[in-house]
């Protein structure tokens, strides 16, 4: 992984753990800055590739830029101010755009993609998506459901949830398994992770259109990618791999799911996903290579 993806992956991590909040007047600077950067990377991205020389000029200001708003961030974070705004949004615009960035010193040869960069710096639009299960329409008020209290039986029941099809409530499940026990020692956090991305991923078969799809099919990414970073060793590991791959390759993202197909098969030998990780890896490359004809 490139030093500059460490920075940002600390710089992140700093700000979404530490749990405070700016005042109102630093939260709007921020946002102004980030205002201004995206109005930079707009600029950039209307250059034309051929004239690198500009490019790579507007790159280092736009990074150092970038860089110094991350810190502002990460400074006024360490203030704990006690009244203001949350900057959560912020700090996913930050995210985004330093995905952006990386973007072009990718486009321009200066990194490579790997696992660990994407998991890090997804695409933007899979960055930025609201890990939330869909809002159903229905007439007259829900019935306010009671969940377990007890470890087992809750995940049981979202088990239950999700072979019922009932993928929404299997979501609202985990997502309340996983608030409680995220800190009990022997909780299967791997799996609610992973079965949270599986629900995703049947919401995003089950959708009628394309918006749809793509936004259940992000959020499953989102699920997926929380095994790999937290649980590496996770008996879903090669599954998740796989999994992202398919994600991405549904999205339009065919360079990123070659990314993952390889990883399954170099780390995960003797899994099952291989055979189907080699026949994507060679069906995308073959597609490419029609396009270029």
């Amino acid at each position: 992984m490139t030093s500059l993806c460490f920075k940002i992956a600390l710089v992140l991590a700093v700000a979404l753990q530490a749990g405070c909040v700016t005042t109102r007047a630093e939260g709007n600077a921020l946002r102004s800055d980030m205002r201004m950067l995206k109005d930079e990377m707009a600029r950039m991205n209307r250059v034309q590739m051929e004239d690198k020389a500009l490019v790579v000029e507007k790159l280092g200001d736009v990074s150092t830029r970038l860089e110094q708003t991350e810190n502002n961030l990460r400074s006024l974070r360490q203030q704990n101010a006690d009244h203001g705004l949350k900057t959560e949004k912020i700090i996913a615009e930050l995210q985004a755009v330093r995905g952006e960035v990386e973007e072009v010193r990718h486009e321009l040869g200066k990194t490579s993609k790997s696992v660990e960069d994407l998991l890090v710096r997804p695409p933007v639009s899979v960055a930025t998506a609201v890990d939330a299960p869909p809002v159903q329409q229905a007439t007259g008020q829900p019935p306010k459901v009671v969940w377990p209290t007890e470890e087992k039986a809750l995940f049981a029941l979202a088990e239950k949830k999700y072979e019922a099809e009932d993928f929404g409530q299997t979501i609202q499940a985990l997502n309340v398994y996983l608030k409680q026990f995220k800190a009990k020692k022997g909780a299967a956090l791997d799996e609610a992770y992973f079965l949270k991305g599986e629900a995703f991923s049947a919401l995003a078969g089950k959708s009628a259109n394309k918006k749809g799809k793509e936004d259940a099919l992000r959020k499953a990414v989102l699920a997926y990618q929380n095994v790999l970073t937290g649980y590496p060793k996770s008996k879903r590991a090669a599954a998740v791999l796989y999994k992202i791959g398919q994600a991405f390759e549904s999205l339009g993202f065919q360079k990123d799911a070659v990314v993952f197909y390889e990883e399954v098969v170099a780390k995960h030998k003797k899994s099952a996903f291989v055979p189907k990780a080699r026949k994507r890896i060679k069906a995308i490359k073959k597609m490419k290579k029609s396009k270029k004809k």
